[in-house]
C-alpha cells in the first residue's frame, strides 16, 4: 500500500518544476554554433599501415530553413443571381446572410407566394437594413398582394439604397411604373 501523498507536497513540487523551467517549453530555439569543415587536405596524418583507421565525425548538418507559408487563395464571395446593390461590403457575413435571404423571397415571389416572402424578406431586413433589394422585393409583395401605399413606401426607399447601380435604378422606376398604375388598395 502506498503512503498517501499530502495536496500540499504535490502542489510545491509543482511549483518548484514550474519555476525552474522543468515544465515550460523554450522561449526561442538554439541553434548550435556553424562548425568549420577542415579541408581535406589540410595537415591530416596518413593512416599507417597496420593501424586502425580513425573515425572521423560526420559533419554537423544545419537544419534547412522553414519553407515560406504560401497563404491560400481567397475564393470570391458567392454570387446572387440578384446583381449587387454596389453600397455594402458583399463578403460580409450579415450582408451575405441578408442576400441568401433575400434570394429566397425572390424565388418565393417567382412561386407567387408573397405572405411567405414577406416573412422571409423582413428577417432579411433585420440583418441588414442597407440593402435595397429587400425593399425591392418587398414591394414587389406588396404589388402582389394589392396593397399600393405599402409598395409606394418600399419602392421609394428601394430607390434611395439602389440609386447607384444603373440595373436596378432602372427596375426600381419600371416598378414605381407599375405601382402607379395600380388602383388604390388598402
Amino acid at each position: 500500500m502506498l503512503p498517501s501523498i499530502k495536496p500540499v507536497y504535490f502542489i510545491s513540487i509543482a511549483a518548484l518544476l514550474f519555476s525552474f523551467g522543468c515544465a515550460t517549453m523554450p522561449s526561442k530555439t538554439v541553434t548550435p554554433p556553424k562548425q568549420e569543415e577542415p579541408a581535406a587536405s589540410a595537415a591530416q596524418p596518413e593512416p599507417q599501415p597496420g593501424a586502425p583507421a580513425s573515425v572521423q565525425p560526420e559533419p554537423v548538418k544545419e537544419p534547412s530553413p522553414p519553407e515560406p507559408v504560401t497563404p491560400e487563395p481567397q475564393m470570391p464571395a458567392p454570387r446572387s443571381i440578384v446583381p449587387s446593390t454596389g453600397q455594402t461590403d458583399r463578403s460580409a457575413p450579415r450582408t451575405m446572410a441578408s442576400l441568401r435571404l433575400t434570394e429566397q423571397a425572390r424565388l418565393l415571389i417567382e412561386s407567387k407566394k408573397p405572405d411567405e416572402a414577406i416573412g422571409i424578406l423582413e428577417k432579411a431586413m433585420n440583418i441588414d437594413t442597407n440593402n435595397g433589394q429587400n425593399y425591392y422585393f418587398l414591394a414587389e409583395a406588396w404589388i402582389m398582394k394589392g396593397n399600393k401605399a405599402q409598395a409606394i413606401e418600399l419602392n421609394r426607399m428601394a430607390g434611395l439604397y439602389l440609386n447607384d447601380d444603373s440595373a436596378w435604378k432602372i427596375k426600381v422606376q419600371q416598378q414605381k411604373e407599375r405601382i402607379d398604375k395600380m388602383k388604390s388598395g388598402r
